[in-house]
């Protein structure tokens, strides 16, 4: 067997250092990356509990009032613009989340002279589209909304509050 020399032992030193260098390296590049995600975790933690409050009633309410505030939703605003749908969304729920109002979807909905819909509802022709459930979901699921929170009305002519939007036929005011 050989023996090595001062030479090779000073290559095999370097082989050595470089090798643990480059687990050094490796090791703070996974370091750095296991931060990131924490980082990123928290962020993403912090963002959901800034949960939308439409949200918030969505999740409270019943099978039956998702399926009513789709119906009512047909009949008042069907045929309207996309926004006009997404802004009918934006009154009911911001009606519950009103103390002016009911605090329920079912309170708000069935609430005396308020939404004349309501007296529609089993009229066979009633079919919501997929409009109507898109609208619910940017409004919901994707927090997009169009009107202020403090707008609780709307009609066809300037009727009630202050401070109108008009979107298609509709009036939206607070």
């Amino acid at each position: 067997m050989r023996r090595r020399t001062s030479i090779e032992d000073l290559i095999l030193s370097i082989e050595e250092g470089l090798q643990m260098i480059f687990l050094v390296i490796l090791g703070a590049a996974a370091i750095a990356l296991l931060i990131s995600a924490i980082r990123t975790s928290i962020a993403f933690e912090a963002h959901a509990a800034e949960i939308n409050p439409y949200q918030q009633i969505w999740d409270n309410a019943t099978d039956d009032e998702k399926s009513l505030t789709v119906r009512i939703l047909a009949l008042e605003a069907q045929g309207e613009p996309y926004e006009g749908e997404m802004a009918v969304v934006e009154v009911i729920f911001n009606r519950v989340l009103s103390e002016e109002f009911p605090d329920s979807i079912y309170g708000v909905l069935s609430q005396p002279g308020q939404f004349a819909a309501w007296r529609y509802l089993k009229d066979p022709y009633n079919r919501p589209t997929l409009d109507e459930y898109r609208a619910i979901d940017d409004v919901v699921l994707y927090g997009r909304t169009i009107l202020p929170e403090n707008y609780v009305f709307f009609a066809t002519r300037k009727v009630n509050g202050r401070d109108f939007i008009k979107i298609g036929n509709h009036y939206f005011s607070h």
